[in-house]
């Protein structure tokens, strides 16, 4: 009775393993497990070996299922359309190890579904396979981006823009889908002559510059960016990760010589300029004789506005804390102007000419009379355009922007000089 009850059970016993084979032949890949996160082992190190063949995975196979390998496997499952759980069970492995696997890599641009492959929106900071896919078929069309290393930098970005542009679509450097379709179209127009000596985007460069940049960010992505704008020739001083008001200058003087909206802040338009082939420098923008009063107003307020939210201290005069008058004093002292040093004698100081309100420009001093019965005084602040000044209030207590329509300044408004010729 045992002796048969014993055949029977190795009966039933063979036939479940022999019915696993032939329904779940991946898990024989896998030497009968799922493979996630934590497990090890040779069919871990197959597995990996298999990712990298396809151009999902890079670096070693050491049997070690981590993150990068989970990453690894989920570009895969989505490259499929598969489950993306990250997990190798037996849909995977068959897809991975079958005599049809897609592969990732380069070679993909020989299979007719090379697209298929690129199965979300892409868009400046992007990372992954995918973003290689996309790289790799702007290079074939001559909308050069540099190594496809899988980093949407901006040398991407403007290929990108350039193709959407040559190709009648919105140039917003958003990889779409009516993008993601003219990329592969048979009727797709290339690029011409593609760009030269355009950088990889190395973490090191501008790969790393993932969010908008302004006055009072700090960071490594702000070192990256003050090393290039140093680099070329947009000198901001120590690359120190701070964006103080040196760096601020140094933006707004990149962005005014390359065209771009001169706003100091530092965007996906102006880091796009900031690694594109056309670039600018500051150098050539010296050879130009770029001197024009314009252009040092706008240099002056530029710096002035770099310290907007110091503190009001009366009798201070920089950096950290001014009153009035020392602010417009270190100001214009750094751009080698001596300014008297009260805000009376600054606006009676007839070296520089009296300006009604009508006659005011950018980088003039403005002046309001502020006295009280006991006290005859005046406030200055430096006039930025559009009908506002910056100045050191007292009553706000900090470095601040104001209108001179609001109905204290208006009331009180004497004159304006002019300090910049």
């Amino acid at each position: 009775m045992l002796r048969g009850m014993a055949r029977l059970f190795c009966a039933a016993f063979a036939f479940v393993f022999i019915l696993t084979v032939l329904v779940f032949p991946g898990d024989v890949h896998a030497q009968g497990t799922l493979l996630k996160m934590g497990s090890r082992g040779p069919a871990v190190e197959k597995l990996q070996r298999a990712l990298i063949e396809h151009g999902f995975l890079s670096g070693k196979a050491d049997g070690i299922f981590g993150p990068v390998t989970r990453a690894a496997v989920m570009a895969f499952q989505r490259a499929k359309g598969l489950a993306v759980d990250g997990i190798a069970g037996p849909q995977t492995l068959n897809a991975l190890y079958g005599s049809g696997s897609f592969t990732g890599g380069n070679s993909s641009y020989e299979q007719p579904s090379r697209s298929a492959t690129i199965s979300r929106m892409l868009r400046l900071g992007d990372r992954g396979q995918d973003v290689a896919i996309l790289q790799n078929r702007l290079n074939e069309l001559k909308f050069n981006c540099g190594k496809a290393d899988g980093i949407f930098g901006p040398a991407t970005y403007a290929a990108v823009v350039a193709f959407q542009k040559k190709n009648g679509l919105v140039p917003d450097g958003i990889v779409g889908p009516k993008t993601l379709a003219a990329l592969f179209d048979n009727g797709v127009s290339p690029g011409e002559n593609p760009p030269s000596n355009l950088p990889d985007e190395q973490p090191s460069r501008g790969a790393d510059i993932s969010r908008t940049l302004r006055l009072g960010d700090r960071g490594e992505d702000v070192a990256i960016l003050q090393r290039r704008l140093n680099e070329l020739k947009f000198n901001c001083g120590k690359a120190d990760g701070i964006f103080g008001p040196a760096t601020y200058a140094a933006v707004k003087a990149f962005q005014k010589a390359n065209g771009l909206v001169v706003d100091g802040i530092v965007g996906k338009n102006t880091l796009a300029k900031l690694y594109s082939s056309d670039v600018i420098t500051g150098d050539k923008v010296a050879d130009r004789g770029d001197t024009s009063r314009d252009s040092k107003a706008d240099k002056v307020v530029a710096f002035a506005m770099g310290y907007i939210g110091k503190p009001y201290v009366y009798g201070a005069s920089g950096p950290n804390s001014f009153d009035c008058s020392g602010f417009t004093t270190f100001v214009y002292k750094h751009f080698g102007i001596s300014l008297k040093r009260t805000a009376w004698d600054q606006g009676n100081d007839s070296r520089f000419a009296r300006l009604s309100r009508q006659q005011l420009s950018k980088g003039d001093l403005v002046f309001f009379d502020t006295s009280t019965s006991a006290h005859t005084r005046y406030h200055v602040g430096i006039y930025i355009g559009g009908g506002k000044f910056i100045h050191a209030s007292s009553a706000a207590g900090n470095v601040r922007i104001d209108t001179l329509d609001s109905g204290y300044y208006q009331q009180r408004f004497k004159w304006g000089r002019r300090i910049l010729n």
